[in-house]
């Protein structure tokens, strides 16, 4: 199995995935295709978060992020980010493949994999912040920033067990 960035070429044929993943799911016929379609052209989509998972030649999975805000109970807003559609073909459903990225906690031992993803110059501007200089600062961003389980999470590869890069 094989993870990595959607590519423009593989458009029509992730929403044909995603039509197939959702059809009759919660309703007759589905609309989650044309929401994929949509989120690509929001300026809040993350194409540096927009994932494939590949098995035997064939994109079997989709799952794709773009930027939120969160209304808390006190009024205030936090800036999010949520994913999805996740779209799994349904002939691979029911057997471990949607287990193969994990949500979990951002650790120190993550600094090094955050630092790769950071300092680009395209990723964290889209973030809302400025590229990382140092695997330290990515650091010092783990322990500060991202220290609220609650609101920050990592990506894991459940086959390495670490963030994704």
């Amino acid at each position: 199995m094989i993870v990595r960035l959607e590519e423009t070429k593989d458009y029509r044929e992730v929403e044909n995935l995603t039509r197939e993943a959702f059809w009759n799911v919660y309703r007759p016929g589905c609309t989650e295709h044309y929401v994929l379609n949509q989120y690509r052209t929001n300026p809040d989509f993350i194409p540096e978060l927009d994932l494939v998972m590949i098995e035997n030649d064939m994109i079997i999975g989709n799952v794709i992020f773009s930027k939120a805000e969160l209304m808390l109970e006190d009024g205030s807003k936090k800036a999010s980010w949520t994913f999805g559609p996740i779209s799994i073909h349904p002939d691979y459903k029911r057997k471990g493949y949607g287990l193969s990225i994990i949500l979990r906690p951002w650790c120190d031992n993550d600094a090094e994999t955050l630092y790769k993803w950071a300092s680009n110059p395209d990723v964290g501007p889209r973030a809302g912040w400025a590229p990382h200089q140092s695997v330290e600062e990515s650091l010092e961003i783990i322990r500060t920033v991202f220290n609220d389980a609650l609101y920050t999470w990592a990506i894991e590869l459940k086959e390495n067990g670490e963030a994704s890069n």
